[in-house]
């Protein structure tokens, strides 16, 4: 396990647009790990928070994506302990 007092740093990434299909990215680095999440549509960054509970460290990710009646809002919790990428 790696421990809380390593740097996390959150860099927003944009894709190239391509419509309403374009996510929004997030590169996740802490240590030697780095990861990437994809969420939302229209190129929109997910919104993000680092929680800390219980001496562990967590990533709060969600994104509002509004489409013709098809209105989705999406909510993730990633672990910043694990010593592997995310992986879901």
């Amino acid at each position: 396990m790696i421990a809380c007092s390593e740097p996390v740093i959150i860099s927003e990434y944009r894709l190239p647009y391509d419509g309403r299909g374009t996510q929004g990215a997030l590169i996740v680095t802490k240590g030697d790990l780095v990861d990437t999440i994809y969420d939302c549509h229209y190129g929109v960054i997910p919104e993000y928070e680092i929680l800390n509970y219980d001496g562990n460290q967590f990533l709060y990710t969600n994104c509002e994506m509004n489409g013709v009646g098809d209105n989705v809002k999406t909510f993730f919790i990633w672990s910043l302990d694990a010593t592997e990428p995310i992986n879901l």
